[in-house]
């Protein structure tokens, strides 16, 4: 079956060097949609599939945290479809970060906009992974959040069961499957951890996160008690920029994709995100390539904005409202 949670966590603690890496959208269509922890099974038929456990990988200086399994591409050999997921709103049907802050200490998401609002140059646009790498910490010191609690509120994040499938499909079909994401490491394994599907991604860049042993006081018994608190960390390391204008200073999704382009060498790459951190590595994407871009969301709105232009985007736009729609663009696009 799938790692379980212990076995994780005994391995991330034992190992320094180790990267892991029901709320309908608002506007859309309804959808089966189901927590991640129930998603790989009595929803709509659908039965278990076993997971790998994880192996402890070196970290490298781009954070690159490799989930189980080796690369697809080395066993097939070159020219194989890619398939990038964005994470948030794409791959499951939330924004991971104000979901837990939402759930777990709701007085969190007035904090977060008011820090945005008053301390632009430290928490404003294109600051999001300090924003969060600082409210993540007063989730545990200051709301008393347990990392158990945060992994819970996690298992219960809405995915839809027609995008579980297609991922599962994908795989099957020998689809490299990757993820490139805005979000922490922490977040995304404990997702797919939660809905087994550990095994069918190959790779993930995003920021990284890591659990700080922190020890707390108890207010009722006045023992102190040894928890651990969430941190995140830039995937761009700061002192070395990315230098790209449209992307944020934590991460340039272009600059990954062009990576992963050049080591796999696909024949195809089939986008999927719907955030405008998304527009830089679709504007590389090339004619044989296509975008499954989520509509009414900042990257659908900009690239209708520049439909016309056929100089700017090569790659094919399909467009999705719910995981049944992005299951038959996926399909569509992979062949």
């Amino acid at each position: 079956g799938c790692p379980s949670r212990a076995a994780s966590s005994r391995t991330q603690r034992e190992s320094p060097e180790f990267l892991v890496h029901s709320r309908p959208a608002r506007g859309t269509r309804s959808s089966t949609c189901c927590p991640a922890h129930l998603s790989s099974y009595s929803q709509k038929g659908l039965t278990p599939v076993p997971g790998v456990a994880a192996t402890s990988v070196p970290r490298t200086t781009m954070w690159l945290s490799r989930c189980a399994g080796a690369s697809l591409a080395a066993d097939k050999g070159e020219g194989n479809v890619l398939v990038v997921w964005d994470f948030d709103w794409s791959l499951v049907n939330e924004n991971s970060d104000t979901f837990v802050l939402r759930e777990l200490a709701p007085a969190l998401t007035d904090e977060m906009k008011q820090l945005q609002a008053e301390r632009p140059a430290i928490f404003g646009k294109g600051k999001w992974t300090a924003l969060m790498d600082h409210l993540l910490t007063k989730l545990g010191e200051e709301h008393m959040v347990s990392r158990r609690q945060i992994e819970h509120c996690l298992e219960g994040i809405p995915v839809f069961v027609e995008v579980v499938q297609v991922v599962r499909e994908l795989a099957g079909r020998g689809c490299e499957q990757r993820i490139l994401s805005d979000a922490n490491s922490v977040f995304i394994d404990e997702v797919l951890r939660a809905a087994c599907l550990q095994r069918h991604f190959s790779a993930v860049a995003t920021n990284l996160g890591e659990w700080e042993p922190y020890a707390r006081e108890d207010h009722d018994d006045h023992e102190t008690h040894n928890d651990d608190i969430l941190r995140v960390a830039p995937y761009q390391p700061r002192d070395r920029p990315h230098g790209c204008p449209r992307c944020p200073e934590n991460l340039c999704k272009g600059a990954v994709l062009d990576q992963w382009r050049a080591e796999l060498r696909p024949r195809r790459v089939v986008y999927v995100g719907d955030g405008s951190g998304d527009f830089c590595p679709c504007l590389r994407l090339r004619a044989s390539d296509t975008v499954c871009a989520r509509s009414g969301f900042p990257l659908a709105k900009k690239l209708e904005a520049m439909k016309d232009d056929a100089k700017v985007l090569d790659a094919r736009v399909a467009y999705w409202e719910d995981g049944a729609e992005l299951a038959r663009a996926l399909r569509a696009a992979a062949n």
